[in-house]
Order: C-alpha cells, then structure tokens, then sequence
C-alpha cells in the first residue's frame, strides 16, 4: 500500500513538471543581486490595478491576476505596490472589495513573504466622495497636528478650503476606507488575521514640482507630511499596515530663501517608514549619480537614524505605450532594458550597476564633491547612516507587454546561469504546503511547519525540475 502510495504521488508531480516545463514565460530576469551589507528586494508599481481586480470579481476571463503571478515569479518580485485605484470605487463595492481580498490572499498563499502596498496619488483625486466615520482613534493620539477626533474631521472635510485640502480630504479618506477593509479582512481570516490585508501605504505627493513660488511648495509640503501623519495613525489603528512608503525628493530650488532640501529632510524623513527615491534616467550607469547627493543628505545629523531606501526605477520608453497612460511616454530604462540605445540588459543588471557603485568606498559623488559610501551603510558605530532596502520597477505593463528581457550572448553566460524560478514543499499526504520564489524565504517559512519529512520540488529556469527528500525539524 505504502509503495502505491509512492507511486501516485510520483506520477502526480511528474505530470505537474511537464505541464510546468512547456509553459515556459517570456518575461524574465535573474534574482536580485546579493548586497552583502543587507538583503535587498525587489519591488514593483502595478499600474493596471483596477483592471485585475475587475477581470476577478467577473470571473477572470482575461487571466490578468495569473499573469501578473507568473511575472513575479518569473522576476522574483518581492514587493508590489497596487497603483490606480484611486478612483476605481473599489472600497465602496462589495463585489470588487471580495475580489480584492481573494488576490490577496492568493497573493501572499502562493508567494509566501510577499508584501502588498496600495498607492495613493495626491493629484489623482477630483472628485469629492461621501463622508466617512472616523472610528476611536484615542490611542493613536497626538499625530503631528491630530490630537482628537474633531481634527481628523477637519481634515477629510477640508476646513481650510483649498484645492490642496481638498485632495489632502480625499486622500486621506480613501486610505481610512483601505484600513476599515484590511480590518475587516482581518475578522474573515483568523488566526492569520493579516493574511487579507495591506502590508504597506505609498504616499505619491510630488511637492517638488510645485515650483511657481516658495508659498505654493511649503503649502504643498505641509499637506504631505499632515497626510503621512495620517497615515502613521492608520498603521497605529491596524498594525497590519507595517510600513508607512513615500516618494521623495528634496529640493534646494528655493535655498536662498533660506528653505532647504536638510529642512524637508528634517520633517518628513521621521515620518516615513521606507523613502522611494525615483533616479528616472535612460542610463543604468546614471541612477546612482542621479539621486547621490540625495542620499547624502537622508544621512544628515538631523534626519532619522537609519533611514530605508528603495531607488525608484522606470522603464518607460516613448516607443512603448502602458495600461491608463494619456501622456507619451518619457525615455528613461525602456530604451536600456529593450536594447534600443544601448546592448541590452534586465532589472538585474540595472540593480548591480547601481550597488557597484553605491558599494565602492572610493566611489566619487560630483553632485555633492563627496564620497558617498559612510552615507549610505548603517552601522552601530554610524547611525546615522542608510540602509539601501531594494529597487522599485514601475510600470507594470510597460514592463509586461515589451518583453523587456537580456539578449543572452556568451559573455553573459555567467550571468545568466541556472537559477531556481519556484520551490515548492509537499508532505508525504501528496498535498502541497508551501510555494516559494526563493530558498531564502523557503528556509524561514520552515520554521512554521510541523516536524518530518517532505518533498522538495525545485523548477528551474531552464526547465529542469528536481527532486529531494527535506527534514524539517
């Protein structure tokens, strides 16, 4: 009975590697590079959000969740930021509240230790919604300028009356209606109450291109960090929501003003929790030289110890066109990444020209006359230096639809060598316990299984698959 047993487990997995070997995705770029200061991920924005979302609650007809799946597995993406739903009524429609929970939890249930943010864009909101109860928030308090209900009020009905209150209003009503939903996501899937939930807000409030005068950008400003304060109260409210994300990029425009990029800096970095610092160029040896002196300045003396960076990457071009674009495209790592300018690369080659460069001590930053490399590693001895989390892809589509992968020639054959695509844990019951994108994350999941034996099954990229017996203690 037992050798049966054997037997039909065996011709059950072979039977799932020779459907998994001949689909064989086109998208595909090698793991991260390894940072041997710290672990470093790989993120990205998924525009196109609205319409995954919709494709599910009608059924998936389109198979737009499956292939945003196979994309991160294929680019071992670690971090996804849903973009555009700002005005997509998802969070006052049942129906696409369900579907939007059951991509999450298939989500994180097939790529354990994946993180999930939601994007809120300060000037994607127009349009007023209705009002929306604010629930006991008195442990949260003080948060900045909130020290009671009635201020968190003020807030979503715009006292102050500006166009810039009134997005700050509607922003911040769309993030508490995505912390009622993580809530109540939470009540559906106990014990593992975090499982349907956002892990992450990303705040995008380009204060810096409000350049007409001082005024106009300080009172921008203001309204970004009154709404990441906000936002430190939602996670405070749900601590499901760990990270609190935000795009920067301090200015020194009005710096005989006496308005600097050290004061921006000074205020907002305590607030955020991970800084996206977008370096959009079309040159891969360009990004760090980019943003280098804006690393300099996140070590300053007067700015959060520690602060965590992901470097915000783009792979537009203007040959391209991606999902809810009205705009033609800029050039930026589109023509790189395609091979249109330059031989071409992918998303690993992109990330290890920007560490070699953010790694070499004698590494020369024109931008600030300074040599970089103390800024931008943490120790216990230089606390007030960064910490470099991971890269931020965006687009999505953009990078979906244009088959932005290495033209593999011999010289590159050490780069792209045999690598794992999914590892996948089964117990001797036939049934599947774990998927993983990588060992890393495999190992640690480990640690919440019961002790015995499994099968290890890895597919490779190459198409291979293998086969071992694994002991978990």
């Amino acid at each position: 009975m037992k050798k049966l047993f054997i037997s039909i487990l065996m011709i059950s997995l072979l039977s799932s590697v020779n459907l998994t070997a001949q689909l064989s995705p086109s998208h595909r770029s090698e793991a991260p590079p390894i940072n041997s200061y710290n672990n470093f991920q790989r993120g990205m924005y998924v525009d196109c959000s609205a319409e995954i979302i919709t494709d599910i609650a009608n059924g998936n007809p389109l198979g737009l969740s499956q292939q945003l799946s196979d994309y991160i597995l294929n680019n071992y993406i670690g971090y996804i930021i849903l973009c555009d739903l700002e005005n997509a009524n998802v969070f006052n429609t049942p129906v696409l509240e369900n579907a939007l929970r059951t991509f999450i939890v298939n989500t994180k249930n097939s790529f354990p230790g994946i993180q999930i943010g939601l994007s809120g864009n300060h000037e994607a909101f127009n349009l007023s919604t209705p009002s929306i109860k604010v629930d006991n928030l008195i442990k949260c308090f003080p948060a900045g300028p909130f020290n009671s209900l009635t201020d968190v009020k003020n807030l979503l009905q715009n006292s102050t009356g500006t166009t810039s209150g009134f997005k700050a209003a509607e922003l911040c009503k769309f993030f508490l209606r995505a912390t009622k939903f993580s809530r109540k996501s939470a009540t559906l899937y106990k014990p593992s109450r975090c499982l349907a939930s956002f892990d992450a807000f990303y705040l995008e409030n380009r204060f810096w291109d409000q350049t007409s005068s001082m005024i106009v950008m300080q009172d921008e400003f203001s309204q970004f960090t009154n709404e990441l304060k906000f936002l430190r109260m939602m996670k405070c409210y749900f601590p499901c929501i760990k990270y609190i994300d935000a795009e920067l990029l301090p200015t020194d425009i009005f710096k005989l003003q006496a308005w600097t990029s050290i004061d921006q800096i000074t205020d907002a970095d305590p607030l955020i929790d991970r800084i996206m610092i977008p370096a959009f160029t079309n040159s891969a040896d360009g990004a760090f030289d980019l943003i280098c002196k804006t690393l300099h300045y996140l070590s300053d003396q007067f700015s959060k110890s520690k602060t965590e960076i992901f470097v915000s990457l783009n792979a537009e071009s203007s040959a391209f066109s991606y999902c809810n674009s009205t705009n033609t495209p800029m050039d930026y790592l589109g023509d790189y990444l395609n091979g249109t300018t330059v031989s071409s690369g992918n998303m690993h080659s992109v990330e290890q020209t920007f560490l070699n460069k953010y790694n070499d001590a004698q590494y020369f930053c024109s931008a600030c006359s300074c040599y970089p490399f103390d800024d931008n590693h943490y120790t216990s001895l230089n606390t007030t230096g960064n910490i470099l989390a991971g890269s931020m892809w965006r687009p999505y589509s953009m990078l979906l639809s244009n088959n932005l992968t290495r033209t593999i020639t011999p010289s590159q054959l050490e780069i792209a060598t045999k690598f794992p695509v999914l590892i996948e844990l089964i117990d001797m019951r036939g049934k599947t316990v774990g998927r993983y994108y990588s060992l890393e994350v495999m190992i640690e999941s480990e640690k919440n299984l019961p002790g015995g034996i499994y099968m290890q099954r890895t597919f490779f990229n190459t198409g291979e698959v293998e086969f071992v017996k694994r002991f978990v203690k």
